[in-house]
């Protein structure tokens, strides 16, 4: 996640300019003295209030990083213990922005514990590391759900699900897997990179399973092409990916993506084809990470 993005700051100084320029035109023809002070104070209003976001992220990169905060990361987060310096500042400029820009609730709307908090931020500034463009994609927050699963109704400790991703709802997680996911980082389990990745399946809509790549048309039957060459190995046992990446196009996608950011090695070795368009797609090098 970017402090300032230079698109948004662009548009909103052409704003700034149009509004000044109007201000000035009313104040040379007005004879209204009210209306001449409006004139003026509106642009001074505009600056704070437009760039708000910015001046906040600046604020919050400025602020020194929690020792709790680090305790906990460095405890469950493997990706971010290989980060170099510069990395793992980025990383832990992601989690505060994160945290102050991004509800993570109960089911009831209540507080969650600080340990569930952290492990869903690390989580997303696992996956956005490499693309500090993207935003986090679900603009609704996150429900933490107790215990492991729920079920299609959302009844608790029933059925067999884990998370649940949406488009324009929140994120749903239990609580209990979100933890035991970030417990062995090496299984290629994670049930947080996981829902995450069908937000980014979902800029797609046409083609699920496939990432948004670009209008590359021979990139995306390469894609296609791979994916469902994987996806037999999967259906016939022989894959190193988890089964249920076998499911559907979606969750191959996702389960290639935990794969991606937990066993980079493993891919590498046994598909690099699929390492090097996931690499392509998040930008980074895993495996270079994990190795270090």
């Amino acid at each position: 996640m970017k402090v300032v993005y230079k698109n948004e700051v662009i548009f909103k100084l052409i704003y700034f300019v149009l509004i000044s320029l109007t201000g000035v035109f009313i104040s040379i023809y007005s004879s209204d003295r009210t209306v001449t002070v409006i004139s003026i104070l509106v642009p001074i209003i505009y600056i704070p209030l437009a760039f708000r976001k910015e001046i906040r992220r600046f604020r919050l990169v400025k602020r020194q990083f929690s020792l709790e905060f680090r305790e906990i990361i460095s405890e469950y987060s493997k990706f971010y213990n290989f980060l170099d310096d510069n990395g793992k500042q980025k990383f832990e400029k992601d989690i505060n922005i994160f945290l102050n820009e991004h509800s993570i609730r109960g089911i009831r709307g209540e507080e969650t514990d600080l340990r569930t908090k952290v492990l869903v931020a690390a989580g997303v500034a696992t996956i956005l590391h490499g693309r500090q463009e993207w935003e986090p994609p679900f603009t609704d927050g996150v429900v933490v759900y107790p215990g492991e699963t729920f079920d299609p109704e959302y009844n608790l400790h029933k059925g067999q699900i884990a998370g649940m991703a949406g488009e324009r709802r929140p994120l749903l997680v239990t609580k209990e897997i979100l933890e035991q996911s970030f417990m062995d980082p090496e299984d290629g389990y994670n049930s947080l990179i996981h829902e995450i990745a069908h937000y980014f399946d979902f800029e797609n809509p046409l083609l699920s399973g496939v990432p948004a790549i670009g209008a590359n048309r021979e990139r995306t039957e390469e894609w296609i092409n791979i994916m469902e060459e994987e996806r037999a190995k999967v259906n016939n046992g022989k894959s190193f990916l988890r089964p249920y990446a076998g499911f559907n196009e979606a969750e191959f996608f996702a389960v290639a993506t935990e794969s991606f950011f937990e066993r980079p090695d493993v891919m590498v070795k046994k598909n690099p084809e699929l390492y090097e368009l996931l690499k392509g797609f998040y930008n980074i090098d895993t495996q270079k990470i994990l190795k270090r």
